[in-house]
């Protein structure tokens, strides 16, 4: 089948090559005619000089276009073995008329085929004798240099010719036998080696497969070892395996235990603070009611003596009066602290969800965080739209800001009596941005991305855990699926730039919906 496949694309090779060899002949004769035409019989048609097909008569002419080009294709032809080349035309001038004329059935047909198509060759795969040819022919159409010439010829057969008509047929025979006897010689001889590569290479093959199956077997036999010393391993990895798990699982215990302990240290801590603040708006009270009693007392031992003065009321009255604002005022304060500290310590205890308004929020934490920042915080100021309201998480929210307040006071305000915290909470298109700034002393920045690792602190003498920021850390990242990233403050202090993307635990709501 492979032979049979090869012999004929070798065949279809073999009349490709002939058909271009047909086609440079025929184009070096016509090349060759029209360079004689332009160049010679056309300089010399205004002389003396004969031009004509029997120019060998006579010593002072020269020949025809023709008749030379020819001349030149029998003189090339003795040279290739076979090779012909023929002029006709069913219009012959009468010197022509006895081989110059359509003479076979493919003459014929190449005349019918070129009146359709002048411009394409007409050829043929033919057996004469005893070899194959190829018969490849042009049409020779008129010239418009020539048209004068063959109208006006005294022997001309036609006289209405026309430039682009076909006067004639160019034909060249090449035989291919030999080439082609040749090309099978070639390919025997290139089976033959086929043949004797592929038993070489068979031979080959069979050896190194016989010392494949040998190293096969060698490598099989030390696989075997290897898995049988591979299952001890095995087995010890996945022991030191399961330890390593239990130890695991004991440090996460620890770690969310240490988490819990900070948290509520940080809310021990507010619990602390609250009660010392309560104290002072309590204390003024007590006071209050006491300077009021006594004036009450007073005013009653006067009017059981009959001695009450109207001077005495007056003064009674005023003094009432300033004690009942007094202990209203701070009634009030110590109120306000109580209940932000209650919505606050439930939100961090319980984390529950519920819909809140961010910018009361925010405020209900730094009040609530006043007694640890008052000695160091002069201001904390809130940017937030008034009616921002959030579906979320008000305890991990809370967390978060207590704790980056707790750390701007430990750390970036200590020794600071006039700090100023900047809490800016803006909405974009798909998150909720919240821009926290301190101008305290800032973060080195090699320690930006460090800070917020577990038990990482700067303070470990000063009672850090190095817990905060990373309980932070936490939050933004796995509840909320959010991101923060630490900045140099602009000339001092830090920012911390957090984003919360709206999704399942982040949800605004209009003023309707809350």
């Amino acid at each position: 089948m492979i032979v049979w496949y090869m012999e004929k694309q070798q065949n279809s090779l073999v009349e490709s090559i002939s058909i271009k060899n047909a086609e440079l002949y025929l184009d070096a004769v016509s090349e060759f005619r029209t360079l004689y035409t332009s160049e010679v019989v056309n300089k010399l048609k205004n002389s003396n000089v004969p031009i004509t097909h029997n120019y060998h008569e006579r010593a002072d002419a020269i020949p025809l276009p023709a008749t030379l080009s020819m001349l030149l294709a029998q003189r090339i032809g003795q040279r290739s073995s076979g090779t012909k080349v023929r002029l006709y035309s069913p219009f012959p001038f009468p010197w022509r008329k006895e081989d110059r004329g359509l003479q076979d059935n493919f003459s014929q047909s190449a005349w019918k085929f070129f009146q359709k198509t002048p411009e394409s060759a007409y050829f043929s795969f033919d057996i004469i004798g005893d070899s194959r040819v190829l018969r490849y022919a042009v049409a020779d159409q008129m010239r418009a240099d020539c048209v004068e010439c063959h109208n006006n010829h005294q022997d001309t057969p036609k006289t209405d010719w026309k430039t682009g008509d076909v006067r004639g047929i160019l034909e060249v025979s090449l035989p291919i036998g030999d080439f082609q006897q040749q090309a099978k010689e070639n390919l025997k001889g290139f089976i033959w080696l086929i043949i004797g590569v592929s038993f070489s290479g068979l031979l080959t093959l069979l050896l190194l497969i016989g010392r494949l199956k040998f190293n096969y077997q060698q490598s099989q036999d030390k696989l075997n070892i290897e898995i049988e010393q591979g299952k001890l391993v095995q087995i010890k990895v996945l022991e030191a395996n399961e330890d390593l798990q239990h130890t695991l699982i004991k440090l996460r215990q620890t770690q969310e235990s240490l988490v819990e302990k900070e948290t509520m240290a940080a809310l021990g801590s507010m619990v602390a603070g609250i009660a010392h603040e309560i104290n002072t708006p309590i204390g003024i009270c007590v006071t209050a009611s006491s300077v009021l009693e006594e004036e009450t007392q007073d005013i009653i031992a006067h009017t059981k003596k009959g001695k009450l003065t109207r001077l005495m009321l007056e003064s009674y009255t005023k003094t009432s009066l300033d004690s009942g604002k007094i202990i209203t005022h701070n009634l009030q304060r110590a109120c306000e602290l109580v209940e932000s500290f209650k919505q606050v310590a439930v939100d961090q205890t319980s984390h529950e969800r519920r819909i809140f308004n961010i910018n009361a929020y925010l405020k209900a934490i730094v009040n609530s965080l006043r007694p640890q920042t008052k000695r160091h915080v002069k201001e904390v100021i809130i940017d937030c739209p008034e009616a921002l309201t959030i579906d979320s998480f008000p305890g991990a929210l809370s967390q978060v800001i207590t704790n980056l307040i707790t750390n701007s006071v430990k750390y970036g305000f200590d020794g600071i009596t006039d700090g100023i915290i900047s809490i800016k909470v803006t909405e974009e298109a798909d998150y909720l941005t919240i821009h926290y700034q301190d101008d305290g002393k800032g973060i080195a920045e090699d320690l930006h991305k460090k800070i917020f690792e577990p038990f990482y602190t700067t303070g470990r003498n000063s009672g850090g855990s190095g817990l905060g920021l990373h309980i932070i850390y936490n939050i933004i990242g796995q509840l909320f699926k959010g991101t923060i990233v630490c900045h140099d403050g602009k000339g001092d202090g830090v920012i911390f730039e957090i984003r919360l993307p709206f999704n399942e635990s982040l949800e605004i709501k209009t003023s309707e919906e809350s």
